[in-house]
């Protein structure tokens, strides 16, 4: 992913439709965030998580995912028609 981080963006984040989870009683749907604090502009960049976290998924039968990229606003951010690479794990229970 290329990201141009002089537009103000200071954090971005990958939200999907199939999370809704609650922290301190405010609700999320975002399933990574990151700071672009140590980015380099326009430089491509790879970003893992320090650790897994497991997201209750809100839909009893899945025909589809959406994860986009937006800012802190839920603006979907202008990524100049780079492709977005994003791994997920489903498992059952």
């Amino acid at each position: 992913m290329v990201l141009d981080t002089t537009r103000s963006v200071g954090w971005v984040f990958l939200p999907c439709n199939l999370i809704t989870r609650q922290a301190n009683d405010v609700g999320s749907n975002v399933l990574f965030s990151f700071s672009t604090v140590n980015l380099q502009v326009s430089y491509p960049f790879k970003k893992e998580p320090y650790r897994l976290e497991w997201h209750p998924v809100n839909k009893s039968q899945i025909n589809a995912i959406r994860i986009w990229v937006s800012d802190g606003r839920d603006n979907i951010l202008d990524l100049n028609g780079l492709d977005v690479a994003v791994s997920t794990m489903i498992e059952e229970q």
